[in-house]
């Protein structure tokens, strides 16, 4: 699998929390960027089955930064459920992404 379906979740990550794409790949610590990578690193981890190195190069994180940042993520979806909903659009735009970029399903 191509790691450009990455960039494009961070892509929609940006525009759902009102900021932008080399801002969710920066340093910056603000909470809607930090959200932001938290949803990219989840669905890129445990749907796609990336590895954290894989991740970590896109959003210029190391392994171990990820996985500490998935630990507070699992608390953040305990607490705002709104998460979840997020996750979840974030997830269908990147299926959604694949399929048109494979060309779809093959129908007899």
């Amino acid at each position: 699998m191509t790691t450009s379906v990455i960039y494009q979740m961070v892509q929609d990550v940006a525009k759902i929390f009102n900021t932008t794409p080399s801002a969710v790949c920066s340093a910056n610590r603000r909470r809607e960027n930090v959200l932001a990578r938290n949803i990219v690193t989840d669905i890129a981890y445990s749907e796609f089955l990336f590895t954290y190195n894989q991740i970590g190069g896109i959003l210029n994180r190391t392994h171990s930064t990820l996985i500490k940042n998935n630990l507070t993520y699992s608390n953040d979806l305990r607490t705002r459920p709104e998460l979840k909903l997020i996750r979840r659009q974030v997830l269908h735009n990147a299926q959604d992404y694949l399929l048109h970029l494979y060309g779809g399903y093959i129908s007899n």
